[in-house]
């Protein structure tokens, strides 16, 4: 499927993970944290920092028969074709308003997040072939198992988080055979709390290699399996 912010941050966390993350967590379920006075400075303390994550990629399927272009628009804004790019999630719902609720679950040590996205696909006709392009409107992290503190410093760290993801779906023809092409940029900025020792260079880089093994990945097989289900959605048809 297209990867959602929730994706990212997954194995976002997996990196903080290996930066002890997991033992920061695991003190801090027993022994919530306490503010003592420090020395007066002249300057104002750096209270967090900012880490950021990029990733691109552009993935083609292999070419497949089309018999007619109108089974290609058909099929590309169709619901089962959009469902199919967001079928990793752990709940996805069309709204009323056409746009889409794509839930993710986020795991940490001890606790599970939610990352409830709501997410706009907007088909389009570009030189006479279908695409679609997916961008998300809202984000928002819900927490109910785990320490209240724990909870309260994850959701304040997620919803901080800021990114921008251009995702789409376009179509390629070559003669009677098309080819679905799906591109995927994300850029994430985290701010981290200044108490969390991890060197930010380190995490940006293994930050960033995860969240690209991570498009890479999901983008190759959910393409081949849209081509794979576009193939078999044109026999039916032709059965018929």
């Amino acid at each position: 499927r297209i990867p959602t912010r929730a994706d990212a941050l997954t194995s976002i966390v997996a990196c903080i993970h290996s930066h002890m993350w997991t033992m920061i967590i695991a003190v801090g379920a027993f022994v919530a944290p306490v503010h003592r006075p420090t020395a007066t400075s002249r300057h104002m303390p750096i209270v967090a920092r900012l880490c950021t994550f990029t990733a691109t990629t552009t993935v083609r399927s292999q070419p497949v028969d089309v018999v007619s272009m109108d089974a290609v628009h058909a099929w590309v804004v169709s619901d089962e074709a959009v469902g199919i790019l967001f079928s990793a999630a752990n709940r996805c719902e069309r709204r009323s308003d056409g746009h889409y609720d794509v839930v993710t679950e986020i795991a940490f040590p001890g606790m599970i997040a939610e990352s409830v996205n709501v997410i706009r696909v907007t088909p389009k006709s570009d030189h006479n072939l279908p695409s679609l392009y997916m961008d998300t409107l809202t984000t928002e992290t819900r927490c109910s198992t785990g320490p209240a503190w724990v909870r309260r410093l994850l959701i304040d760290i997620l919803d901080a988080t800021k990114s921008t993801s251009n995702s789409s779906l376009t179509v390629e023809m070559n003669g009677n055979k098309a080819t679905f092409v799906s591109e995927v940029a994300l850029n994430i900025e985290m701010t981290l709390p200044r108490w969390l020792l991890i060197p930010t260079a380190s995490l940006e880089k293994s930050g960033s290699a995860s969240v690209q093994k991570l498009i890479d990945d999901q983008i190759a097989t959910v393409i081949e399996r849209f081509a794979d289900e576009f193939m078999a959605s044109a026999e039916q048809v032709s059965a018929k």
